[in-house]
């Protein structure tokens, strides 16, 4: 009768890690860093929002960012001129980045420099419905190096 009790807690004890749905230090660092870029960007507070971003900058259609000044100079007209007003606005989810590299498939001078940013498999994809953020993890550290835009969804349609 106790090898019965014995092997059921075995059993569960093998199975729960399989079963478990648990975020990995990357998602969990790439999780932190979206939410402090939310909580600094939804206050304006621009010291904020460049803790958690940095450089090489990548964004659709424009040129590559190597400068945290410059980066400084970009957010702060980003941050005034906003046309979002609170984020997250939608549920996000972390991803791995072949996501984005799925989604940029038809814009090959973006995936060009995307493969110049030198990810690797611990870094993540920030997916929050109208943007997909680039998250570099390094060293137990998140930083947001860029994004690229999936449209504006409203009633479950994507529109650019």
């Amino acid at each position: 009768m106790q090898t019965i009790p014995v092997f059921g807690c075995f059993f569960v004890m093998c199975v729960t890690p399989l079963g478990a749905a648990d975020e990995t230090d990357s998602d969990k660092l790439a999780r932190k860093a979206y939410l402090t870029f939310c909580q600094a960007y939804n206050k304006n507070e621009l010291d904020g929002v460049m803790k958690v971003m940095d450089v090489p900058w990548l964004e659709l259609g424009k040129p590559v960012v190597k400068d945290r000044i410059e980066l400084q100079k970009i957010w702060k007209k980003l941050l005034a001129d906003r046309s979002v007003e609170s984020l997250p606005w939608t549920k996000f989810k972390v991803e791995p980045m072949s996501v984005l590299r799925e989604a940029a498939k038809g814009n090959k001078d973006f995936l060009t420099k995307l493969e110049r940013l030198g990810l690797t498999k611990e870094d993540r994809a920030v997916v929050d419905g109208i943007m997909i953020f680039i998250v570099r993890v390094r060293k137990g550290e998140a930083k947001i190096l860029g994004g690229y835009p999936l449209g504006l969804k409203i009633h479950g349609k994507i529109f650019p």
